[in-house]
C-alpha cells in the first residue's frame, strides 16, 4: 500500500492456486515451477536496489538454472557472489570443470569473487546476523 503496488490477480480474486490451474489450463511451462522470493531477497539492507543490479543477480541465476541446478540463489555482497544450491546439488558444482565455468561467467557479469555457501540453500539468509569471532 505505502508503494502503491498494484496486484491485478489479487484485485481479481485469483489466489496461488488458482493461477496455477490456470497457467496448467493454458499449458503454460511455468504452471508448476516452484515459486521464488523477489530477487531483491538478493541485496542486504542498506544496499540500494536497481534495474541494472537485478539484471545481474537474474542472469547469475538463470545461468545456473541452464546448468541442471534446481535450487539457486545468488546472494549479492558487492563485488562477491554467494551461491547458495540445495543440499544435494553441492557436489555437483564441484565436479570437474564447472566450478571454473560458474567463476568465469559470473566474473562476466561484475562479480570480483564467487563462492559456494557450504551450508546450502537457506530462505531468508540474507537476514542472518553472525556472532562475533572471539580473537
Amino acid at each position: 500500500n505505502e508503494w502503491e503496488v498494484k496486484s491485478p490477480l489479487v484485485d481479481a480474486g485469483l489466489t496461488k492456486d488458482d493461477v496455477r490451474i490456470l497457467s496448467r489450463e493454458r499449458e503454460l511451462s511455468t504452471w508448476d515451477k516452484p515459486q521464488e522470493a523477489c530477487l531483491a531477497s538478493r541485496i542486504p539492507w542498506g544496499t540500494e536496489v536497481t534495474f541494472e543490479l537485478l539484471n545481474v543477480i537474474d542472469k547469475a541465476e538463470e545461468y545456473l538454472f541452464s546448468l541442471g541446478f534446481q535450487q539457486v540463489r545468488v546472494r549479492h555482497h558487492g563485488k562477491i557472489a554467494r551461491i547458495e544450491l540445495g543440499k544435494d546439488e553441492i557436489a555437483r558444482f564441484l565436479e570437474g570443470d564447472l566450478k571454473e565455468n560458474v567463476v568465469k561467467q559470473l566474473r562476466s557479469l561484475g562479480y570480483q569473487h564467487v563462492t559456494l555457501d557450504l551450508m546450502g540453500y537457506q530462505t531468508g539468509s540474507m537476514n542472518t546476523v553472525a556472532q562475533p569471532i572471539n580473537q
